[in-house]
């Protein structure tokens, strides 16, 4: 992920449709980031996996696939856009 590019729905949805793959887990999460978007500033990793009925390890997996480093990072990027 670019440093200067906000992360904005449509640059989420345009990364994600990317992956070749995702697991049924990663599908969830995808959906619930999408239909959450502007909220996830305000949510922590811990709230981010059990609303979405994922675990920690599957949102990091799945943030790793899109080029973050981190739960930190992408909510990093949330907060700057």
């Amino acid at each position: 992920m670019k440093n200067n590019d906000l992360l904005t729905l449509e640059k989420y949805i345009s990364q994600t449709t990317q992956l070749h793959s995702l697991t049924e887990s990663e599908c969830r999460l995808d959906a619930y980031i999408q239909a959450h978007f502007n909220e996830l500033p305000f949510h922590g990793i811990v709230d981010l996996a059990r609303n979405a009925s994922v675990s920690k390890a599957t949102v990091g997996r799945f943030l790793n696939k899109l080029g973050f480093t981190g739960y930190s990072a992408f909510r990093r990027e949330l907060e700057e856009a």
